[in-house]
């Protein structure tokens, strides 16, 4: 072979290369993002379970929810997206009028009857209902508790 001949197999070498390589990474970037997204679901789901039982001792404590998640001294209370995790009395619990209207997944029934708690998910945005596509990536407390999870497998 003629180093001619023998070059533009090199180049057909590092071309073969680089697509098996470019291959592989499009098959495991998407791998990891989704693992990613998934270890974020499941810290914001542990985060609002010690929410959730932060404020049932101190319920317990005081007889009423409290106003808000700074009177219970839990420290940095953001969800793994960096944005505050959100939390409401139900219009039921509280007297102020300035409490958001309340979240209703499907046939527009509310999530909760004590409060709502969850976080905006991964794009930081919200919707009142459940079922509008803001709100689908939200991780929620519904049922009272019995439901804790993404907004859109409610």
């Amino acid at each position: 072979m003629d180093k001619k001949t023998e070059s533009r197999l090199h180049v057909i070498e590092w071309i073969m290369l680089a697509a098996i390589f470019l291959t592989f990474l499009s098959i495991i970037i998407p791998t990891i993002r989704e693992y990613r997204h998934n270890r974020r679901i499941e810290a914001a789901i542990g985060d609002i379970i010690q929410i959730e039982d932060a404020i049932l001792l101190y319920r317990q404590r005081f007889n009423r929810l409290p106003p808000n998640l700074e009177i219970l001294q839990l420290g940095n209370l953001s969800d793994p997206w960096g944005n505050p995790y959100q939390y409401a009395l139900t219009n039921l619990q509280s007297d102020n009028p300035v409490n958001p209207p309340r979240r209703t997944a499907q046939y527009r029934l509310p999530l909760n009857d004590d409060y709502d708690l969850f976080s905006k998910g991964s794009d930081g945005v919200t919707s009142s209902s459940l079922l509008d596509p803001p709100g689908r990536d939200d991780i929620v407390r519904a049922n009272n508790g019995t439901f804790i999870g993404l907004a859109g497998e409610y």
